[in-house]
């Protein structure tokens, strides 16, 4: 669905139509791995929000996340099509534990033969105390 879809922001380099990573300066053009950040701040369409996977080794997760935020999810893009197959496998999990969620929440609604038990011992419930008062 469409929460699985995130904006994608390159940083370009001036005189050149080919995407940088904003960290260590170097090319985007498909032979090295990209990295699509889903951060806390990302509501700031300013900021660039791709970077190289080097990037993110040698700068470490805490430079990166002081930078860009709290990193919430990481996205590999372009991958090779062993690396797809796993991010599928594993999309494929989050998604039918969700499904797991969602219907654990939902309680069944009562069908007429419960609503009538539940009706019927409230009025003899009701009775009951009726007599008790009347004999007493």
């Amino acid at each position: 669905g469409r929460k699985d879809l995130y904006a994608a922001r390159f940083q370009v380099s001036k005189g050149t139509s080919v995407p940088s990573c904003p960290m260590i300066g170097i090319e985007l053009n498909g032979t090295t791995p990209a990295i699509l950040l889903v951060t806390s701040k990302a509501d700031e369409e300013d900021t660039p929000n791709v970077i190289s996977e080097r990037a993110l080794k040698e700068m470490g997760k805490e430079a990166v996340e002081a930078e860009y935020g709290i990193i919430e999810k990481q996205i590999r893009l372009a991958p090779n099509s062993m690396l797809l197959e796993e991010i599928k496998s594993k999309l494929e999990q989050e998604r039918s534990q969700d499904k797991k969620k969602k219907t654990k929440k939902r309680k069944q609604a009562p069908n007429d033969s419960q609503k009538k038990q539940k009706a019927g011992k409230r009025t003899g419930a009701v009775q009951e105390a009726r007599e008790r008062v009347a004999s007493a």
